[in-house]
């Protein structure tokens, strides 16, 4: 089935990548200290640009899904390289949720975008052949 959109991080905070991740606890090696509910929050975040992004692919709006992944990139980019302790069961629940939305909503997306550049495909390729018949029989 679909994978719902509608789903919220809750709070409707942004929560940048920086001193908010802050806290006493654990220290990463870059020297970045983790809240598992402040990268929770992101990863909700990503999920809701997903849900944008497969929103804008459906519409067509291949310009608005790029600017999109950049904008879920730059979410999701730092929080890669981190060991984030999602040990509170509801936490590592809802993190792994938000990464299956992400992945069925990415894949529904590159099925739209297949679909979308076979159709280009095919759009080039009947004016190319226009072309050959023009440059063959003259322009009329």
């Amino acid at each position: 089935g679909r994978t719902r959109c509608a789903r919220k991080a809750g709070h409707g905070r942004e929560h940048p990548i920086g001193d908010r991740f802050r806290r006493p606890g654990k220290l990463e090696p870059e020297g970045l200290i983790v809240d598992a509910h402040v990268a929770l929050s992101q990863y909700q975040q990503a999920r809701e640009t997903t849900c944008s992004m497969l929103e804008a692919a459906r519409g067509g709006d291949w310009e608005g899904l790029l600017n999109l992944e950049i904008a879920r990139r730059a979410m999701l980019g730092p929080l890669a390289d981190l060991a984030i302790d999602f040990s509170t069961a509801a936490l590592g629940t809802e993190k792994d949720d938000c990464i299956r939305d992400i992945i069925e909503m990415d894949r529904q997306i590159r099925e739209l975008a297949e679909s979308w550049m076979a159709e280009m495909r095919d759009t080039l390729s009947s004016l190319q052949s226009q072309r050959k018949i023009a440059r063959a029989y003259g322009a009329v």
